[in-house]
């Protein structure tokens, strides 16, 4: 299992691709990766399965593609917006 604590925070988005890649192929090979991704692209590019916390509080376990923009303003809050 490989435990990924935003692997690609403050990588431009080739190198941020590259290293989800990577761990995409880890995976293939038959590896658990648990990854932390604030990105809401990179998670509907790279996860089979999503999870959310708020204030330490489940609020989302599911598919990535069910995460649509209003399903992301109520696990960050209205006031969110997504970057990209």
């Amino acid at each position: 299992m490989i435990l990924a604590d935003e692997p690609v925070a403050s990588l431009d988005p080739v190198l941020a691709h590259s290293i989800m890649q990577y761990l995409e192929q880890i995976q293939a090979e038959g590896v658990t990766v648990l990854c932390s991704l604030h990105f809401l692209d990179l998670v509907h590019r790279y996860a089979d399965r999503a999870i959310a916390l708020n204030e330490g509080k489940l609020v989302f376990d599911g598919l990535p593609q069910d995460i649509d923009d209003a399903k992301f303003k109520e696990i960050y809050g209205q006031e969110a917006e997504r970057v990209g």
